[in-house]
């Protein structure tokens, strides 16, 4: 029998705790203010990562109205409008407003996604305890750890050859403790799966995901690509990476490289500017457990996940449910 969660929280993007108080300039009018406030502060149903609740739809379609935004503190850099978000990151207002539809979402956004489901696994895996801590599905994920996007970027993307030496700190104890990994002292090789958001380009964003505990690489495009050179510069990585951090040699030429098809065992993207939706959608999936066949995505949710996102970052929720 699955575990009972808690209704308090549901997913990553359906976070419905009332406005921070820090949340004390605004940019746009009172009218944009009060209504977001009411709207956030009432909260909503467990539902899976495509679906939203009524409330966070029509916020989302004051922000498409209005196109005003809150902030947590004001901040200016270079003349440019920025959102402090409780990541310790930043969030330029041109990024948020991306989050409207038929706009392709930015390095910003998707990084923003994979912070919060790291936040999510942390507090899993270091309070096992605490019945899932608002995990929508019922069950125990699989122990992840999310990349930003800079990572695949940084180690292959970019110059088109692996290079283990630029990411090589990113997985010291320090660094995974303060990225929220649950298990920076044993080291990431200690985690299922490993997920890393793709950037090909400025134009398309996919997902690759070493999956530890089969000894396999996946690739994930909702279009239907195949980057093998991508998959072999995740298995080169996790090699140099047990090299480095274990002093073991993983055969991991010999791992399979599975591209998941798109209508079979992914949704299938149906427009050309939805991909990063799709992305996080099926990360919060392979976080929570979820069979990625399950997950029912279609081009008529993309709004709803956009009034997810919206939702999580309008609270700056950092803590879940105890």
């Amino acid at each position: 029998m699955a575990a009972k969660v808690r209704a308090t929280h549901s997913m990553p993007w359906v976070q419905c705790t009332a406005m921070p108080v820090l949340c004390r300039r605004w940019y746009g009018s009172a009218h944009f203010i009060s209504h977001v406030g009411a709207l956030l502060h009432v909260c909503s149903a467990q539902r899976p990562p495509w679906e939203a609740s009524d409330m966070q739809l029509a916020a989302h379609q004051l922000l498409v109205d209005t196109g005003a935004w809150p902030a947590a503190v004001a901040v200016h850099v270079s003349g440019q409008a920025i959102l402090a978000l409780p990541s310790n990151g930043q969030l330029s207002l041109d990024s948020l407003l991306l989050l409207k539809p038929d706009e392709w979402l930015d390095d910003e956004l998707v990084n923003y996604a994979m912070w919060w489901l790291q936040q999510r696994d942390r507090h899993m895996f270091s309070t096992p305890s605490q019945q899932l801590l608002g995990v929508w599905t019922g069950v125990m994920g699989a122990s992840c750890h999310f990349f930003n996007s800079f990572f695949m970027s940084k180690l292959y993307l970019d110059a088109g050859t692996v290079n283990y030496d630029k990411v090589r700190r990113w997985t010291a104890a320090s660094k995974l403790r303060m990225a929220g990994q649950a298990k920076h002292e044993q080291g990431v090789l200690s985690c299922s799966l490993l997920v890393a958001p793709c950037n090909l380009g400025n134009t398309h964003w996919t997902l690759v995901v070493a999956d530890l505990d089969r000894c396999r690489i996946l690739y994930l495009d909702p279009l239907g690509g195949r980057r093998t050179d991508v998959a072999d510069a995740m298995a080169a990585w996790v090699r140099a990476e047990a090299f480095d951090k274990r002093q073991q040699w993983w055969d991991t030429d010999s791992w399979p490289r599975v591209h998941l098809r798109p209508g079979k065992d992914i949704p299938r993207q149906a427009d050309g500017h939805s991909c990063a939706l799709y992305a996080a959608v099926l990360a919060d999936c392979l976080g929570a457990g979820v069979p990625l066949q399950h997950c029912r995505m279609a081009a008529a949710d993309a709004t709803a996940v956009r009034a997810r996102m919206l939702d999580n970052i309008c609270t700056g929720v950092t803590r879940f449910a105890g």
